[in-house]
């Protein structure tokens, strides 16, 4: 446990004592120790917490460098049928950019892999072959107009795919990210631990109270998503009052 948290702990247990210091004797429910269970694992707090916020950081380096260099989507290859996917950056967050050609709004747009335009190619040279035998041929000048289009974006999608997959392999982002994921399991696992401790003496709620913190240091989005986390400051409170009417 770091000189820190033995410090920030035994402040906190100091301040707790002196608000709820009385004259009268302490009775026998408070002059037991607090579990060791929940001691152990309230000095091995730092060190999860530590490798954790480690991974993180790396996995954050990772993101601000690759950003710098990730392959921007031509706009010839924007495109809205099926089989297309959402420009996103590393992270697999979708990238937000107006198209000049397409006006100032800015969204999110979508991309024709190459597939998409091997299949599109195939359909328009279809179309075009099924015209020519029909006395009709209004609809030959649009498909040919489209196949134009698809022959164009097809090399300009397998050249921005290809530089997305050697960005990304070159990054190691993938490996990282999923040390940063088993870490952050890791943490909560250690969090959940401590908060389903029934606490004895306020040093474990100041232990409920760190393990709560530290579970601070997950992005805030996947910490709202945790069914079971957000109860924890609940079940804290809980364990203040459970001591205060055993006082």
């Amino acid at each position: 446990m770091t000189l820190k948290a033995i410090i920030g702990r035994r402040l906190l247990l100091g301040l707790a004592a002196a608000s709820t210091a009385a004259a009268a004797p302490v009775p026998a429910a408070q002059t037991t120790a607090e579990s060791r269970e929940q001691v152990k694992l309230g000095d091995t707090l730092p060190s999860i917490l530590d490798r954790f916020s480690a991974q993180k950081a790396v996995v954050d380096r990772i993101v601000r460098e690759t950003k710098k260099i990730w392959p921007v989507m031509p706009e010839e290859i924007a495109y809205f049928m099926s089989g297309s996917k959402p420009e996103q950056d590393i992270t697999g967050a979708g990238i937000s950019r107006p198209l000049p050609t397409r006006g100032r709004l800015a969204q999110v747009w979508s991309y024709g892999t190459p597939e998409t335009f091997r299949g599109a190619i195939k359909h328009h040279k279809a179309r075009i072959d099924h015209i020519m035998t029909t006395k009709s041929k209004r609809a030959l000048k649009s498909e040919k107009i489209w196949l134009a289009r698809m022959e164009k974006a097809l090399p300009l999608s397998e050249t921005y795919c290809a530089k997305v997959e050697r960005v990304t392999a070159a990054s190691g982002y993938e490996p990282a990210h999923s040390k940063l994921i088993t870490a952050r399991d890791a943490l909560k696992a250690h969090v959940a631990a401590i908060m389903d401790n029934t606490p004895r003496k306020m040093e474990g709620v100041v232990i409920q109270a760190q393990a709560i913190q530290a579970w601070q240091a997950v992005d805030p989005f996947v910490r709202s998503l945790d069914l079971d986390a957000v109860h924890w400051p609940a079940r804290m409170a809980e364990s203040v009052l459970a001591l205060e009417e055993a006082a």
